[in-house]
């Protein structure tokens, strides 16, 4: 997709590109959607997320990249850092076995109750992911993962998992 394909839309508030066999969004695509609040992006053939693809995305609150081909290591740590406001993440139906502590760590003030889904991924069920449940309860310490802090709590964490410990 071309670098500045939305650059002059700026006040652009929701942006669907679901289903359009995307593999690959550049570092500075949506450099200039700092008032976007809905990202679509399901049903794609994404495989990698670069660093920094989303870092201008301020003002996210729902972003969806459910089917897709995404697997942990293509996932930069705390790639939806900045987007402090972001509330639902649906990650279905991608290749994840895991998922790691920061990967969407924000600066967030707020306490409002979140969205994480991973449904339908290979995901491993084991201790890795005991920061889901203290995150759930609000009880993780943020900076002794991640380097910054945050504050909120998951309402509800769908996870499917592919073993069967649980």
């Amino acid at each position: 997709m071309y670098t500045k394909a939305f650059h002059g839309i700026s006040g652009l508030l929701s942006l669907a590109l679901h289903n359009n066999n995307i593999s690959f969004l550049e570092r500075g695509l949506f450099s200039n959607l700092n008032q976007l609040t809905t990202l679509l992006l399901q049903d794609n053939q994404l495989s990698i997320i670069s660093p920094g693809t989303f870092d201008e995305l301020v003002s996210l609150t729902y972003i969806d990249l459910s089917k897709n081909q995404l697997k942990y290591e293509s996932l930069p740590r705390a790639f939806l850092r900045r987007s402090t406001r972001l509330r639902h993440v649906y990650l279905d139906d991608n290749r994840l076995k895991m998922i790691g502590s920061c990967i969407l760590a924000s600066r967030s003030s707020h306490t409002a109750s979140r969205t994480l889904s991973l449904l339908g991924n290979p995901i491993n069920c084991d201790c890795s992911l005991r920061w889901l449940l203290r995150l759930r309860f609000n009880s993780l310490p943020f900076e002794n993962y991640c380097y910054f802090t945050t504050h909120f709590t998951i309402s509800l964490l769908i996870l499917g998992c592919s073993s069967s410990y649980r």
